[in-house]
């Protein structure tokens, strides 16, 4: 007696487009704008760690600047990141914040499940689309 098992999908071509460039690209954009949208909610929120030094607060009101919010002075660092093929993109000092380089070390980037959510189906779709023969 001999069996026939038919399939519906390949998982080599599932290897190929997910070590191609046009995966990684997808998911930087796709789930990149929701990851950056986060983040940008975060600092604004003023959830940042570590709190600012009493001698920054003290420097900003002389500014004129009245809240605490760490990285949050000018807004520039928040309005600044967006999502490309490479990944999230910040104002050029957002990476000694991130990094703790010279400064206190903040990590500003943040995940929002729900924000990711629609994204991650829609990455998971391209997905099961390149599985199918």
């Amino acid at each position: 007696m001999k069996i026939t098992v038919k399939t519906t999908f390949d998982f080599g071509k599932l290897a190929r487009y997910v070590s191609s460039g046009e995966f990684s690209d997808q998911a930087n954009r796709l789930l990149g704008a929701s990851i950056a949208e986060s983040s940008r909610d975060f600092i604004k929120s003023g959830k940042v760690t570590p709190a600012l030094l009493p001698s920054t607060i003290k420097r900003r009101k002389r500014m004129g600047v009245t809240h605490k919010k760490p990285l949050l002075r000018t807004e520039e660092l928040a309005d600044s990141l967006r999502a490309t093929k490479e990944g999230i993109m910040a104002a050029r000092y957002g990476k000694y914040h991130y990094e703790g380089d010279g400064v206190d070390r903040r990590n500003f980037i943040a995940f929002d499940e729900e924000k990711v959510k629609q994204p991650f189906k829609a990455l998971m779709k391209k997905v099961g689309q390149a599985l199918k023969k």
